[in-house]
């Protein structure tokens, strides 16, 4: 099935499939708006689609052209505007994340696509008929610039964040810089960010390392060893998450936004940002010439199915 519900300048597109999953999305930041298995609400989000219009909130949107923060909003000889003391975040203010994008559908025996497009980039998404699977596809050949996407949904699978485990391999993670959070150095994986045994996400994020840092909580890359994948999961769902990323950045909802969720979230910590992405030390230019192309697939389960 497939529906629309225009807000604003925006695009609202719910598609399901004929397995447990309904996925609406929004052509605001070619974004996940929100993600249900069996109408249970998966991931953190907006009660008020006017709401989505803040360009301070993130939640479900394409990050970029360059995620992550920038110093002085200056990569070689490219050049970005400031949005947060003398750094440019997530893109900037007229970054990817606030931009509405033209899409089409394309509806085929197993799949259904929604084809979001801007001055070159390309974001696909794609949801399997007989399975329940959702597939992000990233494309940029255009004229050459920095790039390095990544979407910014926040998981909870249905529960509260305290529930959530979370089981990855990696070998180093991304040390920021205490005032601006911008990228540093590589550094060894600390205790509270060694997630290759599942481990509850809620134990590490009180380490006093990550408390005593500006981000109060989890706001590092990790870089992916071996098979780049993860697994979140709580008591009654799993969801795996295989890309072609290097790495993946995590984020515990350090901020305490005002605007209400959809399930009547409050406070700090409602939920997991899982943003794979490239390392933000290896920022690359890309162009028509060297094409970019990243992906994720979302794969959701419940538990004793």
């Amino acid at each position: 099935m497939i529906s629309k519900e225009i807000v604003n300048t925006a695009t609202f597109i719910t598609i399901e499939n004929n397995e447990h999953l309904k996925v609406v999305l929004s052509s605001l930041g070619a974004s996940v708006f929100a993600i249900y298995y069996d109408e249970k609400l998966m991931t953190l989000s907006l009660e008020n689609k006017e709401d989505y219009f803040n360009s301070e909130l993130y939640h479900g949107k394409t990050i970029g052209p360059v995620c992550g923060r920038i110093k002085d909003g200056q990569i070689e000889n490219y050049h970005y505007e400031l949005n947060e003391d003398g750094v440019t975040r997530h893109g900037g203010p007229h970054g990817l994340s606030t931009r509405s994008f033209d899409y089409k559908i394309e509806e085929k025996t197993d799949t259904v696509s929604v084809i979001f497009e801007l001055n070159d980039f390309v974001i696909t998404y794609t949801l399997s008929m007989n399975k329940d699977d959702l597939m992000i596809e990233y494309r940029y050949e255009g004229e050459a610039q920095p790039v390095s996407l990544t979407n910014h949904t926040f998981f909870h699978l249905g529960d509260s964040f305290n529930k959530l485990q979370l089981r990855l391999n990696a070998d180093y993670f991304v040390e920021n810089d205490a005032k601006t959070l911008v990228p540093l150095k590589k550094r060894g994986l600390l205790s509270c960010l060694n997630f290759k045994a599942c481990k509850n996400v809620a134990i590490g994020v009180n380490d006093p390392y990550l408390q005593n840092s500006r981000a109060k909580g989890y706001d590092h890359y990790l870089h992916f060893t071996n098979k780049p994948f993860l697994v979140l999961n709580n008591n009654f769902y799993e969801l795996w998450i295989a890309t072609n990323f290097s790495g993946v950045l995590l984020y515990s909802d350090n901020y305490d936004f005002k605007e209400k969720t959809i399930d009547n979230r409050t406070g700090t910590q409602k939920a997991l940002a899982v943003e794979p992405q490239d390392s933000p030390l290896e920022r690359q230019t890309y162009s028509k010439d060297k094409k970019y192309y990243r992906f994720m697939i979302y794969s959701f389960y419940k538990k004793g199915q």
